[in-house]
């Protein structure tokens, strides 16, 4: 299994794996003056923890759907 990132958990079922977080896109605040200033604002950045079927990344067609099925079922 060369191609494993970690090889450390290469044989590690999925679910047992350690949490881990990503940047989802879903929420940026910046006081304009700084992002003019540092014209950035990634150094200064936070998480903020989000359930998942609350941060859909939409990149092709299928994303939509899944999406579209959580907010239907939120709406329930």
């Amino acid at each position: 299994m060369d191609n494993f990132i970690n090889k450390k958990y290469a044989n590690v079922p999925r679910q047992l794996l350690p949490k881990y977080y990503r940047i989802n896109g879903a929420i940026y605040l910046v006081n304009r003056f700084e992002l003019d200033k540092d014209n950035t604002f990634y150094d200064r950045c936070y998480a903020y923890v989000m359930p998942r079927e609350r941060s859909v990344d939409i990149d092709i067609d299928m994303d939509f759907t899944i999406a579209e099925h959580f907010m239907k079922q939120s709406a329930k």
